[in-house]
């Protein structure tokens, strides 16, 4: 055994192997007839052999008992390992069901808010119409011949409070509406999501784009520019109906939100957004709001041209370590925006092409005259006493009083009956 333990373990099994092998030799050897002399020495030779035999079946033993100890080795790291991982599983899987079960109660509560706007909303009006019975009942209880005109004002009251209450309703569906075109939304947010990464990265990838839709008061998307460190958020609006003020004060906050540490901010609607011409700027404390409306996807360039705007990249401090960086970028924008319109006006002019071999005319002559024209309020309220809400239907008269008035209807059914009145009573429209 000593004369072994030179050997490492593999060159010791090879050594037992070999000997083994000559010892079975040596057996067969000793079986052919030799004589006493040679036997004798066989004698010792064999026993020789015999107590070499037993020491490599010991060292054989502890070979196996070694490599069965380290098999029980293995086999013990593998099971630890097996129980490890799953017993990780079974944790994640906890995780995922608790992150489940926090969006169900999330959105079951936003169901709560929303009923209880509802149901407050109803309320409301109930209590208006409620106080406006009394005030006519009271009304005809002392009616007289001398008050007629009184009453009919106050028919007309009514009228607006009926209006008024249509609109109440209209508002309380556009709320329904919002909450159940939530899934509208989102797909909106993923396309314009995906159509603004492209659009980044063909004018030279310098803003960072970071998707909040998930996140509560951050907006849907935030858009961070790389060398001049501003940041602005964008909300999209997919409604059917048009975006009421409370969601613009909800955007008016998430800008002015410290922990959203922003520059401004754009409400993008594909409706009208309620109070505000299709593009409208405005400042808050400092900050830009920018207000578009009747958006397309295919108006996505716009973004970043406000976005650009917005920037004013005269006024970026430069360092010397990154301003050889922005004018390589610049030039590759550059390159790639002139490729753009070059494409752009090809297809311009193609449209024009098939406009004029469609109808004869000129593209730009049709559009200028097929364009609906805006009111101008402000000329046509000049020197009148201004009575309702601003629409297209108004009538304009002179009252008992001799002003000048001009009165809006909320239909053109409203103002005829109107103005059957005054023509009735002898009173000039």
């Amino acid at each position: 055994m000593h004369v072994l333990k030179k050997f490492s373990p593999k060159e010791q099994e090879f050594i037992v192997n070999n000997g083994i092998l000559l010892l079975k030799q040596c057996k067969l050897f000793n079986t052919i007839t030799i004589n006493q002399d040679e036997n004798a020495e066989l004698k010792i030779q064999k026993n020789k052999n015999n107590k070499l035999l037993s020491e490599m079946e010991q060292i054989e033993d502890k070979l196996n008992e070694k490599r069965e100890k380290e098999i029980r080795e293995i086999k013990n790291k593998y099971d630890i390992e097996v129980n490890r991982l799953e017993g990780a599983l079974k944790r994640k899987d906890r995780s995922i069901e608790n992150i489940e079960e926090r969006t169900i109660n999330k959105k079951d509560r936003e169901n709560v808010e929303i009923k209880g706007m509802y149901e407050t909303r109803i309320e409301d009006l109930g209590k208006i119409i409620e106080k406006k019975d009394k005030m006519i009942e009271n009304i005809a209880n002392n009616f007289d011949i001398s008050i007629k005109t009184a009453l009919n004002s106050k028919n007309e009251e009514l009228n607006e409070f009926k209006s008024l209450l249509k609109d109440k309703e209209n508002e309380i569906i556009r709320i329904k509406q919002i909450h159940e075109s939530n899934n509208k939304g989102k797909m909106l947010e993923s396309e314009v999501l995906n159509e603004c990464i492209n659009y980044n990265n063909k004018t030279n990838n310098i803003w960072k784009i970071i998707d909040t839709s998930k996140l509560a008061h951050k907006g849907d998307i935030q858009f961070l520019h790389k060398y001049a460190g501003k940041k602005f958020l964008i909300d999209l609006k997919n409604y059917s109906s048009s975006v009421q003020k409370i969601e613009i004060e909800k955007i008016k906050s998430d800008i002015l939100n410290k922990d959203n540490d922003v520059d401004g901010g754009i409400l993008i609607s594909t409706n009208k957004i309620s109070g505000k011409i299709d593009w409208e700027e405005e400042d808050i404390e400092n900050k830009k709001l920018i207000y578009i409306s009747h958006f397309k996807i295919s108006d996505v360039g716009m973004i970043f041209r406000e976005l650009n705007r917005l920037i004013d990249i005269t006024k970026i401090k430069l360092e010397e370590n990154n301003k050889e960086d922005l004018i390589n970028h610049n030039v590759e924008s550059y390159k790639k925006i002139k490729k753009m319109i070059i494409e752009l006006n090809s297809e311009i002019k193609s449209k024009k092409e098939l406009h004029k071999k469609l109808s004869g005319d000129d593209i730009e002559l049709y559009i200028q005259n097929n364009s609906k024209k805006k009111i101008n309020y402000d000329k046509i309220e000049n020197g009148y006493k201004k009575e309702g809400r601003r629409s297209k239907f108004y009538s304009k008269y002179k009252n008992e009083n001799g002003e000048n008035v001009i009165k809006y209807f909320g239909s053109e059914k409203r103002k005829e009956i109107w103005d059957g009145e005054l023509k009735k009573n002898k009173i000039g429209v």
